[in-house]
């Protein structure tokens, strides 16, 4: 860990310290039967993006995942604060974005806890999901990782494109009951395909929850070292992590 990821640790505990924790949020049940889909966002957060995002899911009841960055906490425990009361769900997406795929045992730990042992703190909540980078799995990271670790099944590439209208486009073609779409709210072009995209599906007739209330919806119990691609109604979706 460089001496930079360590002052970002050590500003974070002192955050963490003088910052009272939220009320854990109850969130309501989804019925088996929804037409259900789990929009994800990696990277964040971001003090622009991620409060747009926010907002674009709030104006439509819907729900989020947001899988964030370690070194970006102690400059955003606000909207840690806000997805937390919101009932939106929140992840590890690890420290310093490293490639969880090929670290040791130990390197794996020290990319993970940091983020987790924070999140507890600034939400009050006990369990985190991990999104690994890049969708890279090894049998180390399952053995080690003592969380579900969440790939994605809908990738429209935000992050390559950063147009609003393309990514808009690639989810409602491709989107189907029970994926799981692969977003990045540190774009401003993703912000805007938000903001558009929610309400769009909405109207074809989608439930926007988290990945927690998915898994559950469909009787799928998330265990440590898991991945988890998608949830359609005939059980569990598998396939090759893409990338990113």
């Amino acid at each position: 860990m460089t001496n930079k990821s360590m002052v970002l640790m050590a500003a974070l505990a002192v955050l963490l310290a003088l910052t009272p924790r939220p009320a854990a949020t109850v969130v309501s049940s989804v019925e088996m039967a929804d037409k259900l889909i789990a929009l994800t966002f990696d990277d964040g957060p971001d003090p622009v993006c991620t409060g747009r995002i926010l907002d674009a899911l709030e104006r439509e009841g819907a729900k989020g995942t947001f899988f964030v960055i370690g070194e970006k906490l102690a400059r955003n425990g606000a909207l840690i604060s806000w997805m937390a009361q919101g009932g939106h769900q929140i992840g590890s997406h690890t420290w310093s974005h490293a490639d969880l795929s090929v670290l040791s045992a130990g390197d794996v730990l020290r990319e993970l806890s940091p983020v987790i042992d924070a999140l507890r703190r600034m939400t009050g909540q006990e369990t985190f999901y991990v999104r690994p980078p890049y969708g890279f799995v090894s049998d180390t990271l399952r053995q080690t990782s003592g969380a579900p670790l969440v790939c994605w099944s809908v990738d429209p590439r935000d992050w390559e494109c950063q147009d609003a209208e393309a990514v808009t486009a690639h989810v409602l073609s491709h989107v189907r009951d029970g994926d799981i779409v692969l977003l990045h709210d540190i774009y401003p072009s993703t912000a805007e395909a938000v903001e558009s995209l929610v309400p769009a599906l909405r109207e074809r007739g989608f439930r926007m929850v988290t990945v927690r209330q998915l898994l559950l919806a469909r009787g799928i119990q998330a265990i440590p070292g898991g991945v988890y691609f998608s949830a359609p109604k005939a059980g569990p979706q598998t396939a090759t992590p893409a990338v990113p």
